[in-house]
């Protein structure tokens, strides 16, 4: 099992045969009474978010935040969820008040709109929210090299 669980967290990081391994494993270690945990369910749902198949992703993150309602990462990845799937406006704006998904250019849009969030509230200082935080203040920095030049006025 020691074997199985390196290998799948080394096609995890290389993204070898589109996740396939780490994927089956952790099906495998699910469909195992003994084994099961909310902490199982994250993983392979963000291996499936990994694989694009956010629908079957969201699910498994459901289920596992249902087993364990406090755990960060369960949560960050349903944040991540709500901005790739089709997920309704007021579900995504509930977990981080933002619902496209976030490309770099609009971070500061995000970073604006995390004061008002739940889960920089709950979780300030998890891996994702440091993260857009820090692209939030270099592109600050890089906006304020530029001057916004005054609106067209019909004439």
């Amino acid at each position: 099992m020691l074997l199985q669980l390196i290998e799948s967290s080394i096609g995890l990081v290389t993204g070898k045969d589109t996740y396939a391994n780490s994927n089956s494993f952790y099906s495998e270690q699910i469909a195992n009474p003994s084994l099961s945990s909310p902490h199982l369910l994250t993983a392979r749902g963000v291996t499936r978010i990994l694989r694009n198949e956010i629908p079957a992703a969201k699910s498994d993150l459901e289920e596992a935040q249902s087993q364990d309602s406090g755990d960060v990462e369960t949560a960050a990845a349903l944040v991540v969820v709500a901005g790739l799937g089709a997920t309704k406006k007021a579900e995504a704006e509930d977990l981080w008040t933002y619902v496209d998904y976030i490309p770099i250019i609009i971070y500061f849009s995000l970073m604006r709109l995390l004061e008002r969030s739940k889960f920089i509230h709950d979780h300030g200082s998890h891996p994702l929210v440091a993260d857009v935080a820090q692209k939030a203040g270099l592109f600050d920095e890089a906006a304020a090299n530029f001057e916004v030049p005054p609106l067209a006025v019909k004439g």
